[in-house]
């Protein structure tokens, strides 16, 4: 199993069973420097398509950290850069502090609120994409397009998937 993605680029890989483990390794990694943090208390999970048995992905693992309070992120900024990260600051989503690791970049995390408006969707889409065969099939056919698209421009791939997103939110909502 290879991770790592060019910042900027669209790069798409076939599901690894290495990449809970990935997971797994670097949670306990943060564990150990969040931990000493005093008072914050966190919340460290798998997000994202590496998430996902079965489902295509770009080979890097998305972390989401929910903290007691918004306000915590700027007690973490130390630790996480002490991990190698890099803090990119909302990065086009309020509510949200964005890390990286590694260049290709191999890790994304998500700093956030736990159980708040960045926390509680993100869970809520991998969970459908976990349960769901023919939403999971969707989107990674969504996916497989909007890569040979886009392949140099990130955002853009980003962006054509959000509408997706949205529906498949809205229909987890309503209970269907």
């Amino acid at each position: 199993m290879t991770l790592g993605v060019p910042t900027g680029k669209v790069v798409l890989a076939e599901y690894s069973d290495g990449w809970p483990r990935a997971f797994l390794r670097e949670r306990g990694r943060l564990h150990v420097a969040l931990g000493e943090v005093e008072g914050v208390r966190v919340e460290i999970v798998h997000i994202g398509s590496t998430a996902v048995p079965g489902l295509i992905a770009k080979p890097l693992i998305d972390i989401m950290i929910g903290l007691p309070r918004y306000e915590d992120w700027e007690r973490i900024v130390e630790p996480m850069t002490a991990c190698g990260y890099r803090h990119k600051g909302e990065w086009g989503l309020p509510g949200r502090q964005f890390f990286t690791l590694g260049e290709p970049v191999t890790h994304h995390v998500h700093a956030c609120e736990l159980g708040g408006g960045f926390w509680e969707p993100t869970l809520l889409f991998c969970r459908v994409l976990q349960r769901d065969e023919l939403v999971r099939d969707s989107y990674a056919r969504l996916k497989i397009d909007l890569a040979a698209k886009f392949a140099d421009r990130r955002e853009a791939y980003t962006q054509g998937k959000g509408g997706f997103i949205e529906g498949v939110l809205g229909e987890a909502r309503r209970g269907r």
